[in-house]
């Protein structure tokens, strides 16, 4: 698929034309009241919990995102580097933190960082505690259990905010009890003071909860099947009202993956007018189906808490967006940390907290952020947006930008935006050669549109890894001071020696309070491209001070050289900005790249770290071309016999190409070159397919290395990618660790009491039993925890696949208790043996498990062995099969009690057929050893018996 590269200004616009308004409304489909309600105590009165809660038992309760799936559209886009990829580096100083301390303590997976800033204290939340801070944090009270304040345990997903327009604090956590979110509003703008508790009871587990404050409401969204959002009457809690009602929303056209969590905005300052309806925003990647093309969903909310049924949220705007990749595993394996396998969750499916929304003269803006794959190899990011609605007009991009400006991945983003518009981002970052740390960037209102200008800022720097889980997060929080509605507050989390993972608080601040303070935000002209030897340099000066500023100083260098130093003679009142095109000019003509840096010099200036900026700018090749992608074949980890190779080329240089050689090799092997014909103009890109396809049905990896040789290429280093694909075996893999797997399997004589397996799939094949055809068995299963679901296969035809057409029990709830779930087995059951799968997963907000293969991240998959036997009870007495392995891939099948004629097959673990031949003797010597390791199928039968074992090619 074709991919033109607009400029910023023409595809915002494009995309703005796809915004759909609003046509359909819908009402609430729960409304219910309060069920507990009390006055707490005075906070500052409760003694500070000195012990950690139980933390086998918070895990039970926090199984977050628990279905993740493949794309099930693997030719998704974008199919390479992300379009919207920052390459311009950081034209500001870094701003040092303000405060910077470590926060509360935790034990549990994963802590839930949350905090908030009032007027004079920081209050600060991990699973499952709370502590108040002054503002340069020392602790004024705590740190408190969760369930000393709400009641009951204290179950996790904590959220605090600061109720800017009532002065007031918001505290919260889900209970699992009773599918209930309890939460507490303080009775004055003492955090440390009395609260309003409140629980609401809903129809199922709200996981993952995210909290705003809006005009008359609190809303709250809920990673779970319908609803998934919901509105507290605000005014009735504020005023200590015991019939406060909560009500729910089954959100309109929330094609999803798996992962239910929208994001409502949240009012960072000033409340918006009375008529504002509340608004919910949900991104859409197309590789989830059921969307064309990557976008962001927005839907109204409009609530009426006199007569509920006037309530209603709207169908949702579509708002397109750049394409973008947001698939990483299906085991929550994201994130790279050095010297260790364990990877950390880079939980990509969702809008990180919070959707921070605010007003300006003539519109209304917000900002959000998401975690993606910038270039296909789980490389995080994060893809930031600012939308903006003017009035009653739909909602458009103003801005997008993706930041991750090295090989370290980033993510679990929280991103605000003060009151000048400047935006501050900070997350987490780790890879392969930093230790999971926070940092910090940001970006001047006045700067160019999606990029991050501010250099990175360290915040807190890791030395150590996280091992013993993949969990992280789930939570990072960024807030505004409404002291100064300018600072700008983070916590989330870190690890230090020893695998010790802690909580971090700190504040940082990018508008400024000089009177005099004036700086270059941007370099706007020279750009990439065919460059002279007196190129204008053009630049953009703000006013970032309280006084208006006339004939000062600027200047510009190039690579370090001899500054430019002229004078701007125009005025440039507080809060705006002005180009200035300077009369010396750059000499840029050699290819190359160029250091350009331009500064103001006001000598009254009495903050200069953001007097400056800097831009590379780069003197293009005119004929420099290079593959960036490769779409096909994709990612899915199942391949065929005939896989096209695709490849994307984009062109680096000036001049249009219309034919480029271009090659490609797998695993070392024989190079394929051909010559793509199309036209490619400067800065474009275009796929080729090659003409013949490969053979990819072998399990194991395929490492391609694909590239051009454009004679009279300009820079050679841009040509080549390199790909691997896994072609992967159907072993999945969870975590039953908590007891969401089989504690006990029991069919007739198979009967299998055991903990959990390694990586949650159990090999029992060496247990088995005879069932009848068109008989009904009773199968017995036991959990450890919760109310999981299983799923059972029979592979009748014996090509280790798993069809649908051969699962005869599909998401059966069981429980703590032996569970009995009746087994079916149908007249044409072929007789002989075969593999029985069992998988079961933790049935949370309708978690299926209807794939035989898909790993999920609680629950356990078993295979065991079971023969088919007429009705007649007529079993193949006598006939007995061995498999002995050998060396290099050969095993020797010993069959005893036949004397007729038998055939042998052997299946891949994808079903593939890749040994057929007559069986000869009873002592018959197999050879595998041009096959790729991983699992395969031995049958051997006749009309009478069959026999089957599981082998592996190592």
């Amino acid at each position: 698929m074709r991919r033109i590269l607009l400029s910023a200004f023409v595809a915002v616009a494009a995309m703005n034309l796809f915004a759909q308004q609003s046509t359909e409304k819908f009402g609430p489909t729960v409304v219910v009241q309060c069920e507990n309600f009390k006055e707490t105590p005075v906070l500052g009165d409760l003694e500070p919990t000195t012990s950690e809660f139980d933390e086998s038992e918070f895990v039970y309760t926090v199984p977050n995102k628990l279905r993740r799936y493949r794309h099930v559209k693997p030719a998704n886009l974008p199919g390479g580097v992300d379009p919207v990829l920052q390459k311009q580096g950081a034209s500001h100083w870094s701003r040092a933190p303000i405060e910077n301390w470590e926060g509360t303590s935790f034990t549990a997976f994963p802590p839930d960082p949350s905090g908030a800033a009032g007027p004079n204290h920081y209050v600060h939340m991990v699973n499952s505690k709370y502590t108040v801070y002054d503002k340069t944090g020392t602790v004024l009270g705590g740190p408190y259990n969760l369930g000393t304040l709400l009641g009951g345990g204290n179950d996790g997903d904590p959220i605090v905010m600061y109720d800017t327009d009532a002065d007031r604090w918001f505290l919260s956590q889900f209970k699992q009890s009773n599918n209930s979110l309890q939460v507490a509003v303080s009775q004055t703008s003492d955090p440390l003071g009395s609260y309003y508790s409140y629980e609401f009871s809903l129809n199922s587990f709200p996981d993952y909860p995210k909290y705003s404050v809006w005009g008359n409401a609190y809303f709250v969204s809920a990673n779970k099947s319908a609803p998934q959002l919901y509105a507290l009457e605000r005014d009735k809690m504020l005023a200590g009202d015991p019939t406060a009602t909560i009500q729910g929303f089954t959100v309109p056209s929330l094609t999803t993956n798996g992962f239910f969590s929208i994001l409502p905005a949240h009012a960072t300052s000033a409340l918006p007018n009375a008529s504002t309806p509340g608004y919910v925003f949900y991104f859409q990647d197309d590789g989830w189906g059921g969307v064309a093309a990557d976008e962001i969903k927005i839907w109204e909310v409009d609530l009426d808490w006199v007569n509920t049924s006037n309530s209603s949220i709207s169908t949702p705007e579509q708002l397109a967006v750049s394409p973008f990749d947001s698939e990483f595993t299906t085991s929550w394996d994201d994130i790279e940390q050095p010297g260790t396998s364990q990877k950390l969750d880079g939980i990509p499916t969702a809008f990180m907290y919070m959707a921070q929304y605010r007003e300006f003269s003539g519109y209304a803006s917000v900002v959000l952020n998401h975690t993606v794959d910038v270039d296909g190899t789980d490389h995080a990011g994060i893809r930031w947006y600012e939308l903006r609605k003017v009035g009653s007009n739909p909602w458009t991009l103003y801005q997008e930008g993706t930041f991750a400006p090295d090989a370290e991945s980033r993510w679990l983003g929280s991103i605000c935006m003060d009151y000048q518009g400047n935006i501050g981002l900070a997350y987490s970052v780790s890879g392969p050669t930093v230790y999971p740390s926070i940092r910090y960037t940001g970006r001047y209102a006045a700067d160019p549109l999606g990029q991050m200008t501010l250099a990175e800022e360290d915040i807190v720097v890791g030395t150590s890894v996280q091992t013993g889980a993949n969990r992280w997060g789930d939570y990072a929080q960024m807030t505004i001071d409404p002291a100064d509605d300018a600072t700008f507050w983070y916590t989330g989390e870190y690890v230090v020696g020893n695998n010790d993972r802690k909580s971090r608080i700190a504040s940082f601040k990018l508008a400024s309070d000089e009177d005099d303070d004036i700086g270059v935000v941007s370099i706007d002209a020279p750009n990439n491209g065919s460059l002279s030897t007196t190129e204008a340099i053009t630049v953009t000066i703000y006013n970032f001070g309280l006084n208006d500023q006339s004939n000062f100083p600027v200047s510009f260098q190039v690579d370090g050289g001899t500054p430019v130093t002229e004078t701007y003679t125009g005025t440039i009142t507080s809060g705006t900005s002005a180009q200035y095109t300077f009369t010396g000019t750059a000499n840029l003509g050699t290819p190359g790249h160029y250091e350009i840096k331009a500064y103001s010099g006001l000598s009254a200036d009495t903050y200069n770290p953001n007097d400056t900026t800097v831009k590379d700018v780069q003197h293009l090749f005119a004929d420099d071309v290079g593959v960036i992608a490769m779409t096909s074949p994709d990612g899915s980890g199942t391949y065929t016999g005939a896989e096209t190779i695709t490849v994307t080329i984009e062109n680096f240089g000036t001049s249009t190409q219309t034919s480029i050689p271009v090659s490609y090799e797998v695993n070392g092997g024989v190079v394929v070159s051909e010559t793509y014909t199309g036209s490619i103009a400067a800065g474009g890109t275009d796929t080729y397919s090659f003409t013949n396809p490969i053979d990819m049905s072998s399990l194991g990896t395929y490492d391609f290395i694909a590239y051009t040789e454009l004679s009279g290429d300009g820079d050679l280093t841009n040509d080549t990618i390199m790909v691997s694909r896994e072609h992967e075996i159907c072993q999945p893999q969870a975590d039953c660790s908590f007891g969401t797997g089989f504690e006990l399997f029991k069919l007739e004589s198979i009967n299998n009491s055991s903990s959990c397996s390694a990586n949650g799939y159990g090999d029992f094949t060496s247990m088995t039993t005879s069932l009848e055809q068109s008989a009904n068995y009773t199968i017995q299963v036991q959990s450890g925890v919760g109310s999981p679901v299983a799923s059972v296969w029979i592979d009748f035809n014996d090509n280790f696949a798993f069809e649908a057409s051969e699962r005869l029990i599909t998401d059966e709830a069981f429980s703590t208790s032996p569970t009995d779930i009746t087994l079916s087995i149908p007249s044409t059951a072929p007789l002989g043996e075969h593999l029985l799968r069992a998988r079961s997963a933790w049935n949370w907000s309708g978690a299926t498990v209807t794939d035989p293969c898909i790993n999920v991240p609680y629950g356990e998959t078993e295979d065991y062995k079971v023969e088919i036997i007429s009705f007649s009870g007529i079993e193949e007495n006598g006939i007995e099969m061995k498999v002995i392995e050998l060396n290099d891939g050969q095993f020797q099948v010993n069959l005893t009690g036949v004397n007729d004629d038998a055939q042998i097959e052997i299946h891949n673990s994808v079903g593939q057929l890749v040994y057929n031949k007559p069986f000869v003797n009873s002592n018959m010597v197999v050879d595998l050893s041009d096959q790729a390791y991983g699992y395969y199928l031995i049958k051997v039968y006749n009309d009478d018996f069959s026999k089957i074992q599981k082998v592996i090619v190592k």
